[in-house]
């Protein structure tokens, strides 16, 4: 059964808001990450160069692989659409991954989704330039 993830609008809705026009960027790739960010209204774009990977919409959650091993942005963010993110700083992720199971739950599950996203589209993309591979019984 597929639990539901919580609500993290409203389970966050104290927190800090950053308000972006359509355009504007949220990150860039490689900038260091002392946060993470959940749309609140509008959408966030996520890739590099003119490649989308992903278009994250009202409670999606963003930025948070920068925040969970401490590495640069690996992707750039930009507002799609006049955008308003709650801003969620490391601390208070790491305390959250600590008060709330449920939350540290339903973070590894959207990791989860995002690598098996990716992967799909690796795979997908490696067909194109591979030869057929011989049927393995």
């Amino acid at each position: 059964m597929m639990e539901q993830e919580p609500d993290f609008v409203e389970m966050l809705k104290d927190e800090p808001i950053i308000t972006l026009k359509a355009g504007e960027v949220l990150f860039n790739f490689g900038d260091d990450a002392d946060c993470l960010y959940i749309v609140v209204k509008g959408m966030i774009r996520l890739g590099a160069g003119q490649t989308v990977f992903e278009e994250a919409s009202v409670g999606a959650v963003i930025g948070e692989m920068a925040v969970v091993d401490n590495s640069p942005r690996s992707a750039t963010g930009w507002a799609a659409a006049d955008t308003s993110l709650l801003r969620i700083s490391a601390s208070r992720f790491r305390r959250l991954i600590i008060e709330r199971p449920d939350f540290a739950l339903a973070i590894m599950r959207i990791m989860a989704k995002r690598l098996r996203a990716m992967n799909k589209r690796f795979l997908s993309l490696e067909s194109l330039h591979t030869a057929p591979r011989p049927h393995m019984s």
